[in-house]
């Protein structure tokens, strides 16, 4: 990306300024990866305990974040939700990621 912008002769400060931009969005995000990644050495480097979560109000929440796209493909979405508990934390084989489900 810099490479071509840089062997562009005719590249102007607005160009170039959009190229930096862009390099500094991938630069940030390159870094915030990196530190997911050790951030997880280190827990797979450790023991995770299990602790029950309701699991409710993380879906409600899930669907409230969606509610824009839900209403934009005129979908329905019903809420009405039964108890529902996580546990988290542990590495189950029941769902990836050490979430397992339950009612």
């Amino acid at each position: 990306m810099l490479e071509v912008a840089l062997a562009d002769p005719d590249a102007d400060a607005v160009q170039l300024r959009a190229v930096a931009s862009r390099v500094l969005e991938t630069n940030r995000r390159s870094i915030e990866t990196v530190a997911a990644l050790l951030d997880l050495a280190e827990l797979d480097e450790r023991a995770i305990g299990h602790h029950p979560v309701d699991a409710v109000p993380l879906v409600r929440s899930a669907l409230s974040e969606e509610q824009s796209g839900i209403e934009a493909r005129s979908l329905t979405v019903l809420d009405d939700l039964p108890p529902l508990a996580a546990d988290v934390g542990g590495r189950g084989p029941s769902a990836p990621g050490g979430v397992e489900l339950g009612p």
